[in-house]
């Protein structure tokens, strides 16, 4: 007696192999054995993957590349090929080329500071047409875009900041020649080298020099110093004739930051001050003119060094007096935190309205902040204000770097060995005096940018081969998460991942980059509790992954080594959507290029005969278009027109008369509605096809018009069909498998170890075609589907049940395998096996 099994799902993906006992886990019973160039869906299907078209080779083959997203908007977006000291541009699965000038028709692109070496280490963010770049051995960097092929690559412009702790030794001092313009730093101590030209320099008045604070009705004379909101202040104000040689402070603090302003009248009759507790007025008038004069500290720039105590500088935010001239030297100083001595940041990311760096090789655990909605402005005031620069250094045991940084509803800190996120003061929101970095966990992250899917967080974990989640749990109010790896671990065993992205739509999936160039695919969706892992595999080495919105999809984009005659070449290669109407769309071939005929505009194509319209009559058959388009090639190529009954009638071209007549040849009686009327329902089909030298001497899978052709070699750059097609897709071929785990039933007696025997297999598909199944990849059996479609029409996709007898044995497995070999789309929603049980 035979009974039915079912698998509905495929949502685990493929199951590690140290789990084929586990048939307790939930996780068993929608899983696969293997799941090769098969994609897990969400929905709970798997469907083979769609193949790669070729984009443009690299600039350099004998080095790597790092794809790197850039989007400005849903409908703006591009890929950034990063070399060795430069950068290039793809968009809508093409290169990028100039529009015009000089280099009119070559690739976009400029250079860039970063070596083939230093392109791992590359962090990045973006903020409208602006993506800032980090790495730690240079200047962060900002490349901007400003039409399709102007992009331009500046220094990031930090401005007032951000400095290193100040100098709390007091034989260490400075001081400055003048208070503004270009002035001479002067130190009593060795520090200065050619490695801090273009490095800021922060000077503090000296803690030995006060100035009293300014107060309300206050007597003031001329050049009298006072200070407010941490600022110093001198009073202008001329005297006022017939009076002492005072005024009277008013009742506004002052609080500008340059040129003049009064704290009271401001003009000299302003109203006479009258003493408290007196009856009559006194001389002295309220209102002084204050002249601001520095904020208790100043900002330079250094352009030159002299030598090891003397160097010249920009003064760009005004110096203190008191910290002009040898007698009024300052040990409160501080050197810029990036430079060439520091290092400078390896994370950047945006949260509050403020571009976020940190980990300089110098201060590997310290975070710098920039102004509230003053990107380039680390500057602070004194005393501090609410939107100042914030610098803060994490707390730990160990000194664990900061390696990326995400803003979720918190800031998310991932460091080298911990999990920390930055909480502020009401709401959170962050401020100089309201910041607090709480640890979340000890696994620690890798360098490879952590990926935001929702309000969760993906990263890989410090050895680079464990995928975690991290969200917010409101049962323990704090970030946690969970191994994603551990139930298909042999995938990433001995191996670590070197880069990834996220494709959103249509099929949830994280594509991951493996050491050896093996592409992995996780389908994830953490609120339905799916989790699947899949491998796919090319001809070839896949080296750098990014996925960017193109339509109505996200494009994922990949950098392919491949070997082509004997030559390393690397390519810039476009996942195709798997979406089709027409099975002659069906791309299912790796690196390949496509050739579609069937006309889209307005031109017209209408058929004339010199007599009979049957097939094998002595007449003359003439074919024109209503504007020109016919060359000398197209001798020996089809022009195709269906007819009213869904039959296609091919006009083979034997001769040009001119850009529009040619006479052509019939395969058939021409149709009533075909004769003398003209059509924009045509397509050109060719035999021979060419531009495929990127892939030349390698043998290609081809599907024609949805038909599958014979494979080939490429030759010269050129493949020939046996038949003309209007619809060609040609490329390398790769093999789709799909193997179902060893068979559990669920009854109250385990038949693992029983034999079993499945002599048939039926699948729920849709939209498939090319279906071979059996019990192992050696015993596969082809299910015939051709039944009534017309002559010269591809065979219909399957979109229902298909029911295959399969060779089979007694065996203890009970396993079903399926391929597709073929270029051809293949979606299995369910497996149902026909098994029969036996003893042990």
């Amino acid at each position: 007696m035979t009974n039915s099994a079912i698998q509905p799902s495929f949502t685990g993906g493929e199951l590690s192999p140290s789990l084929y006992g586990r048939v307790d886990l939930a996780r068993y019973a929608n899983s696969l054995r293997t799941c090769r160039n098969m994609i897990s869906q969400i929905y709970g299907g798997a469907d083979n993957r769609p193949g790669t078209k070729y984009v443009a080779g690299v600039k350099t083959h004998s080095a790597r590349v790092r794809l790197i997203p850039f989007a400005f908007s849903t409908t703006q977006t591009y890929v950034l090929e990063f070399g060795n000291l430069y950068m290039r541009v793809y968009k809508d699965g093409g290169q990028v080329v100039y529009s015009s000038g000089g280099s009119a028709g070559s690739p976009v692109e400029i250079a860039t500071p970063w070596t083939t070496a230093e392109l791992d280490d590359l962090n990045y963010t973006q903020s409208a047409d602006v993506l800032t770049v980090c790495h730690p051995s240079h200047p962060p960097r900002e490349i901007s875009r400003t039409a399709h092929d102007a992009w331009t690559l500046d220094y990031f412009a930090n401005l007032n900041g951000p400095f290193q702790e100040v100098n709390t030794v007091d034989t260490k001092t400075l001081y400055a020649s003048a208070a503004t313009g270009t002035v001479t730093i002067t130190t009593n101590f060795d520090v200065f080298d050619s490695s801090y030209v273009n490095s800021y320099l922060y000077i503090e008045t000296s803690p030995n020099i006060s100035v009293e604070a300014w107060e309300t009705s206050k007597a003031v004379s001329q050049n009298d110093l006072i200070k407010a909101n941490g600022r110093v202040y001198k009073a202008v104000s001329p005297n006022v004739s017939g009076a002492t040689s005072v005024r009277i402070t008013g009742t506004l603090r002052p609080s500008h930051t340059e040129g003049r302003a009064w704290d009271g009248a401001n003009n000299d009759e302003g109203a006479v001050y009258r003493a408290p507790g007196s009856s009559s007025n006194s001389d002295a008038r309220v209102g002084v003119e204050w002249e601001y004069q520095h904020s208790g500290f100043g900002i330079v720039e250094i352009t030159a060094v002299g030598g090891a105590r003397s160097a010249t500088a920009t003064v760009l935010q005004r110096l203190p007096a008191e910290a002009v001239g040898s007698g009024n030297a300052t040990f409160k100083w501080a050197f810029e935190a990036w430079g060439n001595t520091q290092g400078y940041p390896s994370a950047v990311t945006y949260y509050q309205q403020r571009i976020v760096f940190a980990n300089t090789p110098a201060q590997p655990q310290t975070v710098w902040m920039s102004r509230t909605g003053a990107f380039p402005d680390f500057g602070t005031s004194n005393p501090t204000v609410d939107d100042d620069a914030i610098t803060f250094t994490i707390a730990s045991r160990q000194v664990n770097a900061v390696r990326h940084m995400l803003a979720l509803d918190k800031l998310v800190l991932l460091t080298s060995g911990s999990e920390w996120v930055i909480g502020g003061g009401d709401n959170d929101v962050v401020s100089p005096s309201a910041i607090a970095a709480k640890i979340q966990g000890y696994r620690g992250s890798s360098k490879r940018p952590p990926i935001a899917i929702g309000n969760t967080a993906l990263y890989l974990q410090d050895k680079g081969s464990t995928v975690r989640d991290l969200g917010y749990e409101f049962s323990s109010d704090s970030y946690t998460g969970n191994d994603l790896t551990v139930l298909s671990a042999h995938l990433v065993e001995g191996h670590q991942l070197t880069d990834w992205t996220y494709q959103q739509t249509p099929n949830s999936v994280v594509w991951a980059v493996r050491d050896d160039g093996v592409l992995l695919g996780m389908t994830y969706m953490r609120e339905q509790q799916v989790i699947g892992w899949h491998r796919h595999d090319t001809d070839g080495e896949v080296e750098s992954v990014c996925c960017i919105s193109e339509g109505n999809e996200d494009a994922v984009y990949l950098a392919i080594k491949r070997t082509i005659n004997g030559s390393t070449k690397r390519y810039v290669e476009r996942m195709s959507t798997r979406f089709f109407t027409d099975i002659k769309d069906a791309y299912f071939v790796d690196c390949g290029l496509s050739y579609d005929g069937r006309n889209t505009g307005a031109t017209t194509m209408t058929l004339t005969s010199s007599g009979a319209w049957t097939y094998g009559s002595s007449a003359t058959f003439t074919l024109t278009a209503s504007a020109s388009y016919f060359v000398t090639g197209d001798i020996g190529s089809e022009i195709h027109i269906t007819d009213e009954d869904g039959l296609i009638l091919r006009l083979a071209i034997t001769a040009r008369a001119s850009a529009t007549v040619v006479t052509v040849t019939i395969n058939r009686d021409v149709h009533s509605g075909l004769r003398n009327s003209a059509t924009t329902s045509w397509a050109h089909a060719r035999k021979t096809f060419s531009g495929l030298d990127h892939i030349e001497g390698k043998t290609v899978s081809i599907l024609a018009d949805g038909h599958v052709a014979p494979q080939q070699a490429v030759s010269s750059g050129d493949i020939t069909l046996g038949v003309a097609a209007a619809v060609v897709h040609a490329g390398l071929p790769y093999e789709s498998d799909f193997e179902t785990l060893d068979l559990n039933l669920n009854t109250a007696e385990t038949v693992r170890d029983k034999q079993k025997n499945i002599p048939a297999v039926s699948m729920i598909v849709r939209k498939s075609r090319g279906i071979f199944a059996g019990k192992d990849e050696d015993n596969l059996v082809e299910y015939k589907q051709r039944s009534n479609e017309n002559y010269d029409d591809p065979v219909n996709t399957l979109t229902g049940i298909a029911e295959i007898r399969i060779p089979s044995n007694w065996n203890k497995n009970g396993r079903v395998f399926v391929r597709q070999s073929d270029p051809l789309p293949l979606s299995i929603l369910a497996v149902i096996p026909e098994v029969a049980a036996g003893g042990a």
